[in-house]
């Protein structure tokens, strides 16, 4: 019944976003706190893992619209839009925050 589940969900970028988002959800709540299990300074160690977490999230959303393309063509077709805006939300969230925590160190743009 799963596997039919996500076969179901896999036939757009938009399930591909979803189970993606489930698959990190599932590493945040099973696998931080296993892989943090036994690690002298171990109170970091779930934060360091949830912030990979919150990379690769990032990354994965940016891959999944650069290749739905071309592996979705029918969908991609009517709904063009939604690969196109998700990673330009996401790359000007990136860029916000970055510029954001360099100003917060004090640093000041000469441009």
């Amino acid at each position: 019944m799963l596997k039919r589940y996500v076969l179901k969900m896999a036939k757009n970028p938009f399930g591909i976003y979803l189970l993606w988002m489930l698959s990190l959800l599932l590493f945040c709540i099973i696998g931080i706190p296993l892989l943090s299990i036994g690690h002298s300074g171990g109170e970091q160690v779930p934060f360091t893992l949830l912030g990979y977490t919150c990379d690769a999230l990032a990354i994965g959303f940016i891959i999944i619209s650069a290749t739905s393309p071309f592996i979705y063509h029918k969908w991609y077709r009517k709904y063009a839009y939604f690969p196109l805006i998700v990673p330009l939300l996401i790359i000007g969230l990136l860029l916000w925050l970055m510029i954001s925590i360099y100003i917060s160190n004090g640093y000041t743009f000469a441009w």
